[in-house]
Formats: structure tokens, sequence, C-alpha cells
């Protein structure tokens, strides 16, 4: 999954931003799934600070949307 920021708060301190989500299966006892993430953004100036510390909780929470989702799936 690929999500484009086009608006919001992002926006004022970067001049783009796109989250890129990969599920993968593993073949664990019990199932599961690894999720890579992917952050692709531009900096307006070398001034701006890399997103790290913002990213924890949108990471997280989308991580956990992105989880019920697929749980409803099956």
């Amino acid at each position: 999954m690929t999500f484009k920021v086009i608006e919001g708060d992002l926006l004022e301190e970067y001049k783009s931003f796109k989250f890129i989500i990969k599920l993968s299966a593993t073949i664990i006892i019990g199932g599961g799934s690894i999720v890579y993430w992917t952050l692709e953004y531009e900096k307006p100036n070398q001034d701006t600070p890399h997103p790290q510390s913002l990213m924890h909780n949108v990471v997280l929470q989308v991580t956990k949307d992105v989880d019920a989702f697929l749980a409803n799936l099956i």
C-alpha cells in the first residue's frame, strides 16, 4: 500500500511525503506477517529535521488499523 500525503500538517514542514507499507506473510507457528515501512519525503532545506520521532505514533496507529482490517478478511 502506498499513501501519498496531499494536505495537512506534514506538508507544512516537508515538500512531499509518502508512506509505503509492505506486508509479508511469515511461516511461523500461529501465522502472522511482517510489516515493512518506507517513508519517502523531501525536506525544504537541510535544517528541517528527519521525521523519526513524529512518525512513531502514526506508524503504530496505521499498523494497528491494517492489522484489524486484515483480521476481518479471515
